[in-house]
């Protein structure tokens, strides 16, 4: 089975949910392969709750959504203002990925 880390740096607010890289890891992800997304730099204040419709909809496709902390440290974003299915991660979660082989897609 495929594996794939989004890795996304842009800020998703104004982020078209057609957008090639997203909408390939929420096909990927819906249809089983093992796929993953981490808000890394801007990307990360799609994680706070509330905020981001594309980061929910990730959530509830199964799909692990992580944000980086520092990134949020760096932004003042709390865990706690973080939604519910986000989980802070550091950057051993890249390489964990890499390890096992998966795709990484850094934008």
């Amino acid at each position: 089975m495929q594996r794939m880390l989004l890795i996304e740096t842009r800020d998703l607010l104004g982020l078209d949910p057609t957008d090639g890289a997203w909408s390939m890891a929420m096909n990927l992800g819906r249809s089983g392969s093992k796929t993953a997304i981490l808000l890394f730099e801007n990307a990360v204040l799609a994680a706070r709750a509330g905020v981001s419709r594309l980061v929910a909809d990730a959530i509830a496709a199964g799909i692990p959504v992580s944000a980086d902390e520092l990134s949020l440290t760096e932004r003042s974003i709390p865990t706690a203002a973080i939604q519910s299915g986000v989980t802070p991660a550091g950057p051993e979660l890249v390489v964990e990925q890499l390890e096992s082989g998966a795709a990484v897609i850094w934008r």
